[in-house]
């Protein structure tokens, strides 16, 4: 009988731990109306969303609450009828759920041509200030961005900065976003005011 109190005991807070989004699998609609993508289940704190770029999203927080659910208008912003993806994840304490996918077929579907994807996220930092610490050496994002097969580097020098010609300009501080072949995506400033939120919110766009 006392084994199996412990057991319990030992069970309870492995449960309580979990954390999950769960997201249909599929939501069909048309061109030039409105699609509805609302969690099946959630378990944790409020669901983050990363939305392909080529769909036009209507954020729902005037009428519906926004960790609940998110509204797209099928009308694509790039292209035509197709097949698009829509993911979502929480939290609870410190710990990340997995990614739930849902896809958002327009018309018949047809796959879209692949867009560019991050490979490698680089910290440009020459000298050491508190906001970038807050950013650089947050270790759920470093995680975050690993789950998500980005790697993370960091220039600190000049010498460094000088010995890559594709960081040429790039103004300190700031994190920069490289696809596979190390051909810079993208960059952003990495302000004070920037949260870690704000920096997965640029990382995302560059996921697909």
């Amino acid at each position: 009988m006392k084994h199996l109190s412990l057991f319990a005991l030992l069970l309870i807070p492995s449960l309580a731990s979990a954390q999950s989004v769960s997201l249909p699998a599929q939501v069909k609609g048309d061109a030039q109306a409105w699609v509805h993508v609302k969690p099946v289940k959630v378990d944790g704190g409020p669901v983050k969303w990363r939305i392909d770029p080529e769909l036009e999203e209507i954020l729902p927080e005037t009428f519906l609450p926004p960790e609940a659910a998110k509204l797209f208008v099928g009308k694509l912003v790039k292209g035509g009828p197709g097949k698009y993806r829509v993911e979502a994840w929480n939290a609870k304490g410190n710990l990340a759920s997995d990614i739930a996918t849902c896809w958002v077929v327009i018309g018949k579907g047809e796959p879209q041509p692949p867009t560019l994807r991050a490979k490698s996220l680089t910290f440009v930092v020459l000298g050491v200030t508190q906001h970038t610490v807050r950013i650089t050496e947050d270790a759920g994002f470093r995680a975050w961005l690993k789950m998500n097969g980005v790697g993370v580097y960091g220039i600190s020098t000049k010498a460094q900065q000088d010995a890559n010609p594709k960081f040429a300009g790039i103004s300190s501080p700031a994190i920069v976003l490289q696809d596979q072949n190390n051909e810079v995506l993208d960059q952003r400033p990495l302000s004070e005011n920037m949260t870690i939120d704000d920096a997965k919110s640029f990382v995302s766009r560059y996921l697909r």
